[in-house]
């Protein structure tokens, strides 16, 4: 009785630290994923994109269309709105836990949404673009949860407007 216990007890034991192991490694190859996406941020082309995109001036949905049509200044636009669908969809997939990208850029995706939000929402109404950046807004989204939750990180945002 007492050996099958032991045995018993150390086979509890193994799996449990077998199961530490795994979630640690997830938890590594998460950060790796992460880190390597958030160096992007980094590179010059998506600085001087971000910065751009952020003091391009539209002022209504004509503008916004026109802009989407234009190769040259949508550029400046996509090269960030595509970096945040990506996002979106590793944060709901699972791969990447929303708290590192709230926590790392969780500021400068509000502000991003702040602007182009309303022009994404409206864009969507018009025809056939229902899937119009879903996934950026899908992080936004839970980004600001998480803000909500977490106060002292200063994302939290009231004033945003969403998808029904």
């Amino acid at each position: 009785m007492t050996a099958a216990f032991v045995g018993v007890r150390s086979y509890i034991g193994s799996n449990r630290r077998a199961e530490d192991a795994r979630t640690r490694e997830l938890d590594t190859r998460q950060a790796q994923l992460f880190m390597g996406i958030y160096e992007a941020m980094y590179s010059e082309s998506f600085q001087e994109s971000a910065i751009e995109s952020l003091y391009m001036k539209i002022n209504d949905i004509n503008e916004y269309i026109s802009m989407i049509e234009d190769p040259q200044r949508s550029k400046k636009f996509s090269i960030w709105g595509m970096w945040l669908e990506g996002q979106g969809v590793l944060v709901r997939e699972g791969f990447v836990d929303v708290k590192l990208v709230a926590e790392l850029t969780g500021g400068l995706i509000v502000m991003w949404w702040r602007k182009w939000g309303p022009f994404i929402l409206s864009f969507r109404r018009m025809g056939d673009n229902s899937r119009h950046m879903v996934e950026a807004e899908y992080l936004v989204r839970r980004v600001v949860e998480y803000g909500v939750l977490h106060p002292e990180l200063g994302i939290v945002s009231t004033d945003l407007k969403f998808s029904q």
